[in-house]
This record gives structure tokens, sequence and C-alpha cells, in this order.
């Protein structure tokens, strides 16, 4: 009976012509086959398989390990970067401030500077007024005096009055 099954099944897979014997021998050797594949060589291969998922699943979680320190690395620089601007610019507006009060400073000292240089220029300028006016009022008098000794020892005539008194202008402009 089991082997009018076989016939059976042969017939409905449509292989007309099957010998029991050769599929009698062909099922033992393939189920020999299994059994030494099985015995032999399913392990090692499925340990090879079990290898190779964990070895991928480890690059996997080393990956993500590694993509979440880049990460953290990442958000560390950018925070320092970060940091590093806030400080350059506090650098540069200190600078500013800094070079704005240098710059007053010496705005300040050299107007300091000019207008001490200017009293000094006008206390220049007022004792040299004063010395002119002490030579004017020096040579005013000697004239006055040089004129009233020679009007004592001479007669005034108009025309000596004129002669005096242009030697005295001359005198005094010191052109004689």
């Amino acid at each position: 009976m089991h082997l009018e099954n076989f016939t059976t099944a042969s017939t409905l897979l449509g292989v007309t012509n099957v010998d029991p014997d050769l599929a009698f021998f062909t099922v033992i050797v393939f189920g020999l086959t299994l059994l030494i594949l099985w015995r032999f060589a399913w392990k090692p291969i499925v340990e090879g398989l079990d290898r190779r998922e964990k070895s991928i699943a480890d690059h996997i979680d080393q990956a993500r390990v590694d993509a979440e320190k880049a990460e953290t690395t990442l958000k560390e620089y950018e925070m320092k970067l970060a940091t590093a601007a806030e400080q350059a610019t506090a650098i540069l507006a200190e600078a500013k401030k800094e070079a704005e009060a240098a710059k007053d400073r010496i705005v300040s000292e050299a107007q300091d500077e000019a207008q001490k240089a200017k009293q000094r220029a006008l206390a220049d300028i007022e004792s040299a007024k004063e010395q002119a006016v002490r030579e004017l009022a020096q040579k005013s008098v000697d004239s006055a005096v040089q004129l009233a000794g020679a009007l004592v020892r001479k007669e005034l005539t108009p025309d000596r009055h004129a002669q005096l008194i242009q030697e005295s202008l001359d005198r005094f402009a010191g052109r004689n």
C-alpha cells in the first residue's frame, strides 16, 4: 500500500515511469546524506552563522556606541566653539573699550599740553610786551632828557625846534 501511494503521487507530479526500487534507495541515500550533514556539517554551519550574527551585532553595537561618542564629542566641540566665540567677542569689546579710554586719555593729555603751551606762549608774549614797554619807556625818558638838555643849551628857533624833534624821533626809532 505504501508503494501504491508513491505511484499515485508520482502520477500526480507528472512522472509516468518511476522505478520503485530506485526511489526507495534515493530516499534512503537522501536521508543518510541529511543525517551525515546534520551530524557533522550542520553544527559547524550553525555555529559559523551564529558567530557571524554575533559579530555583526557587535559591530552594530560598536558603531552605535561610536556614533554616540562622536555626537557627544561634537556637542562638546560646539560648546567650546561657542564659548570661544563669546570669549573672543568679550576680548574684542574689552580691547575696544581700552582703546577708547586710551584715545580719550591721549586727547586729554594733548589738550592739556596744548593749553600749557598756549599759556607759556601768552606768558612769553606778555613778558616780551612788558620788556618792550620798559625799553620804550626807557628810550622815551632818555630822549626826553637829551631833548631837555639840548633845549637848555641852545636857543630854540622854529627850524632848530623841528630839527631837534626829528633827531629825537630818529634816535627813538633807532635809525641814528
